[in-house]
């Protein structure tokens, strides 16, 4: 094995002989597998968004969110959702 190649602008990093056009043509697929392979993941899940008055986030975050050692808001509301999923 050769000795490795270092970049100019970052002498820590492993330079990898691609162009600044290749890498960014890299970061691109990258994100596009990425934004792909979670959406199957999802599966047929929609992203929304909610405003809610302050005081009812507060409320909620002390009397759910804390008393349920949920790790966020967000799972605390995924969970309310599905619960409420399961009812109907």
């Amino acid at each position: 094995m050769g000795k490795r190649k270092r970049s100019d602008v970052n002498p820590k990093h492993r330079w990898d002989g691609k162009t600044k056009d290749e890498r960014s043509a890299a970061a691109r697929q990258a994100a596009t597998t990425r934004k792909a392979n979670v959406s199957k993941a999802r599966g047929n899940m929609m992203k929304f968004s909610l405003e809610i008055p302050v005081r009812f986030l507060k409320e909620f975050e002390e009397l759910v969110v804390k008393a349920g050692s949920y790790s966020s808001t967000s799972e605390a509301i995924r969970v309310a959702m599905r619960q409420y999923a399961d009812i109907k």
